[in-house]
């Protein structure tokens, strides 16, 4: 027996001992499972790979018998589907990516699929069949050249296919003696032999001429050469030989004249299917066994660092198919034949923190914000983390701790940026939000209605949100009068030298603000009498919602004086998605400076909001409230796949029903409703866990929120 099958018997020993003196069961305490989903029980998985998106959300693709799953899993909490692309039955589902696209094949036929997943993460389509590769069962993509090498048959071992229109590939060669899989790094292609044995090395600088450099040949008996993954030098390669008993083997590849076993290691189910490296890592799908995670720093000495067993009542050929390890946020993506989608975190002491908080983005002032359910950035990576952050005044990060805190003063009504850093010894993450701070209520508008350029003077003009023209906004008839000299010897505000008013051929205006929530709005106007006349002149009514608030308005009377501001405030009710005012000259011309809206009670709560997305969900989902904990208002979102009557409704922990949100026939889409803590009769519950339950056709799901006032 070689030397080094000695000492890993020793050190597999040694490791499984660890494990199980130390009583970790499922998983090690270094392995994180951040969640799991098993959407199709019924029709099994097979093989996986991952997509990050340009704007940084993770994608799990996940091979299923009958298609292709695509999950978001960006926010590990709240796992998506994002969508299902159906396919041949097969028990084999090869997946990789290139630019946006996703290509998948299988053992049954039917082509290669190609998905489009540029518009995620709304939605992914099935844009292009390549039928000329009926079936294959691995795919390599070098993304470097834009060429797909797929498993083909005993005449064309390794297609060699050109992607270089991603929906229309092109075979433009093949090569090789057998292939059951392939990975491509630095042109060199490693191609796993399958019955031989052996792993060929192949230079593939010119896609179409490869040439084979060297053989690795595992040790006799050797098993089915499966698949292997190279160190990211190229000095050694890593394998697997999908038979049970056969080690997962490490190589130095160096000289490829002579290549040399330097160590091997195998778990408790002895049957390893993938292995992939990442930095001093491997991760191996070790089928019964599940995730595998093996320290590779030093190619000699190999040992286990980590695992968590997927399947722990399964054996042989069941349990972990695949894994992908390199998503920029350090998620583990695994495929377990059974169960469906994994998601985990390997902390191995030696990486930059990951920040995986999903912040807020609306706050209310005068009330905390909620950064998350407990205010905490929630950082995976190891300790002695460090952090730093840059917001609007009061926004506060503790730097040792990470708790968040801020409650906004009416003064900062409006949008901020946000950035959060997490920092140790081996690097830094950023996260990046915009928060929006709304009066009570939750909705602000403040235009001022001569122009852009204004700034908050006097202690009492604000700074519009955005500047009312003609065509704006709903804005119709008037033109804008400018004021170039001020009172001489005052510092009236310039706000009040630009106004609104009617044309000398109109005898009104008016502003509709539109998309506006139902509820209830507090007005405010600010007006102003130029000169040309005294008290009597400059008259005008106000209506809002078709109904007069103000008749007879006399600006200049009421101003005490022209060039002086008054502001008038009343309140407005409105209930379909427009807030109309209307300015009625009656003498001269009607003149409006700028105009506040401020919501000041919520809108009905058992009328939901239209659908959100376009794209038909394809199952339903209940979303975890936002924000939580909260006080007064949180809103909730839900996904229906079909046209049905739908329940959703509030209780207390003693199962007491609180508030009925909504009850009512539904098409299919996403809504959000919002509670405001009321129970059915109107009054104000108390602080504490109440818990939401959606029902619908065969379907119901509950989750849980906290109110705190």
């Amino acid at each position: 027996m070689p030397k080094t099958a000695i000492r890993f018997n020793t050190l597999f020993a040694c490791v499984i001992w660890c494990w199980a003196t130390l009583g970790f069961g499922q998983g090690s305490p270094n392995v994180v499972l951040l969640a799991h989903m098993d959407k199709y029980p019924t029709a099994g998985y097979s093989s996986n790979w991952g997509y990050t998106a340009p704007d940084g959300r993770e994608y799990a693709l996940e091979g299923v018998q009958t298609g292709t799953s695509i999950v978001d899993i960006t926010d590990p909490a709240n796992l998506r589907e994002v969508t299902f692309i159906p396919g041949s039955n097969s028990d084999w589902r090869e997946i990789k990516t290139y630019q946006h696209y996703a290509y998948v094949v299988n053992e049954t036929g039917g082509g290669m699929q190609i998905i489009d997943m540029s518009n995620l993460p709304v939605s992914a389509t099935l844009v292009a069949t390549y039928a000329a590769l009926a079936t294959a069962h691995t795919l390599w993509i070098d993304e470097a050249s834009g060429i797909l090498y797929a498993e083909g048959n005993s005449t064309q071992p390794v297609k060699v296919i050109s992607l270089a229109n991603p929906i229309s590939p092109v075979q433009i060669g093949f090569f090789g003696i057998e292939c059951h899989d392939i990975v491509v790094q630095n042109n060199i292609a490693y191609i796993s032999e399958g019955t031989r044995g052996s792993y060929g090395l192949y230079d593939v600088s010119t896609p179409t001429a490869a040439v084979r450099l060297g053989t690795v040949s595992a040790p006799a008996p050797a098993g089915y050469a499966h698949n292997c993954w190279p160190s990211p030098d190229d000095n050694f390669l890593m394998t697997t030989e999908e038979n049970t008993g056969e080690t997962v083997k490490m190589y130095d590849v160096s000289n490829l004249s002579s290549p040399v076993l330097t160590d091997q290691y195998l778990g408790g189910s002895n049957l390893a299917h993938n292995v992939y490296i990442r930095e001093n890592f491997s991760y191996i799908a070790h089928y019964a066994d599940g995730l595998k995670i093996v320290d590779i720093s030093n190619p000699f000495n190999i040992f286990e660092v980590g695992f968590y067993d997927t399947n722990p009542a399964g054996g042989g050929f069941n349990g972990a198919w695949n894994i992908y390890p390199f998503f920029p946020s350090g998620k583990i993506a695994l495929s377990d034949i059974q169960n469906g989608v994994w998601v985990f975190f390997f902390d191995d002491g030696s990486q930059k923190p990951t920040i995986t908080s999903t912040p807020g983005t609306t706050a209310v002032v005068g009330q905390p914000y909620s950064y998350d359910p407990n205010n905490i950035i929630n950082v995976l990576g190891t300790p002695a983390i460090t952090f730093s952050f840059t917001g609007p005044t009061g926004f506060n990060v503790n730097t040792s701790t990470g708790a968040v805190s801020w409650t906004p003063t009416a003064g900062q009504i409006g949008t901020h940026p946000i950035s959060i850093t997490a920092t140790n010894a081996f690097g830094s993450n950023t996260q990046n939000f915009n928060i929006t701070v709304s009066a009570t209520g939750g909705y602000t508008a403040r235009i001022n209605c001569g122009g852009p350029s204004y700034t908050a003077m006097n202690g009492n003009v604000f700074v519009a949100d955005q500047a009312f023209v003609a065509g704006s906004f709903g804005f119709v008839n008037g033109t804008m009068q400018s004021f170039t000299n001020p009172i001489a010897n005052t510092t009236d505000d310039p706000l009040y030298q630009n106004i609104r008013r009617t044309t000398n051929s109109a005898t009104s205006f008016r502003y509709n603000f539109d998309a506006i929530p139902s509820g209830t709005y507090m007005v405010t106007l600010h007006l102003m009498a130029p000169t040309g006349g005294g008290a009597g002149n400059f008259i005008m009514d106000v209506l809002a919602e078709g109904t007069t608030v103000f008749n007879d308005l006399d600006i200049n009377a009421q101003a005490g004086g022209t060039f002086t501001a008054l502001v008038k405030t009343f309140s407005v009710s409105v209930t379909d998605g427009r807030l109309n005012l209307n300015f009625v000259r009656v003498n001269k011309a009607a003149l409006v400076t700028g105009i506040e809206v401020v919501q000041t009670a919520a809108p009905s709560l058992s009328k939901e909001s239209p659908p959100l997305i376009a794209s038909v969900p394809q199952d339903f989902q209940l979303f975890q409230n936002h924000p939580n904990p909260f006080n007064p208002t949180t809103r909730i979102r839900y996904e229906i796949p079909s046209s049905m009557p739908v329940r959703l409704k509030i209780y207390n922990m003693l199962g007491e029903e609180v508030r009925t949100l909504v009850e009512a026939s539904h098409q299919p889409g996403q809504y959000e409703v919002e509670w405001d803590g009321r129970q059915n009769s109107g009054t104000a519950v108390p602080s504490g866990v109440y818990i939401y339950r959606l029902e619908g056709e065969g379907f119901a799901e509950v989750r849980k929120m906290i109110l705190l006032q």
